[in-house]
């Protein structure tokens, strides 16, 4: 589960679950924040540069252990 704070058409804000990685750290790796948010905005899962396609769309995150 996901919580979302804030929602509009250019950003979401959301509260991510307490041991739960930011992003993929390993190809097979699918409990993410990341993956979550790919999986209700599918549009979120591009890349924002071309040159770099395996970069992720989190502009700030916290750490795992936050």
């Amino acid at each position: 589960m996901l919580q979302i704070v804030y929602e509009c058409h250019d950003f979401i804000v959301v509260n991510k679950l307490a041991g739960q990685n930011g992003h993929p750290l390993k190809p097979e790796e699918k409990n993410t924040t990341l993956n979550v948010i790919v999986a209700r905005y599918p549009e979120c899962g591009k890349p924002f540069r071309k040159e770099h396609p395996l970069e992720g769309g989190l502009i700030h995150r916290l750490d795992r252990g936050t």
